[in-house]
């Protein structure tokens, strides 16, 4: 077979094997001409054997990790990809998505056979390459398979509401990180206030970054886990004075933002934590 009909059925395998959706945010891939091929240990080190050696020792991959194999390749929408680019995941993040990408494996399999089967058994066509006459053939038979994935209305009903509800969890914990890296902005309390208010709830908190609700009142807000505290409080007897703590359980290190170049080291690992476990809930939060 032809190397680029091979690609091309890979790609069309890949991009229906996961329903359309972007690995990393949930998002809908509208076509296969859409998506980007991302690997979750990246192709670089595939050209660095011993780096990628260290690799495979320090997140105990499997001796015979292949960079190449369909567990290490995901569908993605360009700019996860591009945000996501060369660094690596935590070893318990890294393994959880390979361990999600092997459950695709033997789907990805099975429509690539029934692909192959149906543009190539038999057809003379095909065997004299990748001519126009033999692409144009091939690609009216890709379309016909992808339309029957947009085409099910049942399963699109089930992606709208999967993409809607992972697009609303990006925007809003992406807002929460971007107001926490802003250790001293203006209105930072009432902003912080407000998107605890009105968009993260105590349910979000529990699922997403695996904390318990100590206190859920209006103006009182503390949640917490063996690892991590976090409070924040505004006292509305005295005007808007709010206070925003977090501190690090193991350490009993405490971050003040109002005290906002103290134990700034703090902040950066609460930070990555919030990152960590947004990816965990397949939530890309930009960095």
């Amino acid at each position: 077979m032809d190397k680029n009909f091979k690609v091309a059925i890979h790609r069309h395998a890949l991009w229906k094997a996961y329903n359309g959706e972007c690995f990393y945010c949930g998002g809908f891939i509208p076509t296969v001409y859409d998506l980007e091929e991302e690997h979750i240990i990246p192709q670089k080190y595939k050209d660095k054997p011993t780096e990628l050696e260290k690799i495979i020792k320090k997140y105990n991959l499997w001796t015979d990790f292949n960079i190449d194999a369909y567990y290490n390749r995901i569908p993605t929408h360009s700019g996860c990809n591009l945000r996501k680019g060369f660094k690596l995941y935590r070893k318990e993040t890294i393994h959880q998505y390979l361990n999600l990408a092997e459950g695709k494996v033997k789907k990805i399999q099975e429509i690539e056979a029934r692909i192959e089967k149906k543009a190539f058994t038999n057809d003379e066509l095909f065997k004299k390459g990748f001519n126009r006459e033999a692409t144009e053939k091939f690609l009216k038979i890709i379309e016909e398979d992808q339309e029957k994935l947009n085409n099910n209305d049942e399963n699109l009903t089930i992606l709208n509401f999967k993409r809607e509800r992972s697009y609303r969890d990006h925007v809003k914990w992406q807002e929460y990180y971007d107001r926490m890296v802003n250790a001293d902005p203006k209105h930072l309390g009432i902003d912080i206030q407000y998107i605890l208010n009105n968009k993260i709830r105590e349910s979000d908190f529990e699922r997403v970054l695996k904390m318990n609700v100590g206190a859920r009142e209006k103006y009182l807000k503390i949640y917490n886990n063996e690892e991590w505290f976090f409070q924040f409080s505004n006292n509305r007897m005295g005007g808007n004075h709010y206070a925003i703590f977090i501190r690090d359980e193991i350490s009993q290190q405490t971050y003040d933002f109002f005290k906002p170049n103290k134990k700034k080291d703090i902040l950066k690992n609460w930070l990555d934590y919030i990152a960590e476990y947004c990816a965990n809930a397949d939530i890309l939060v930009r960095r």
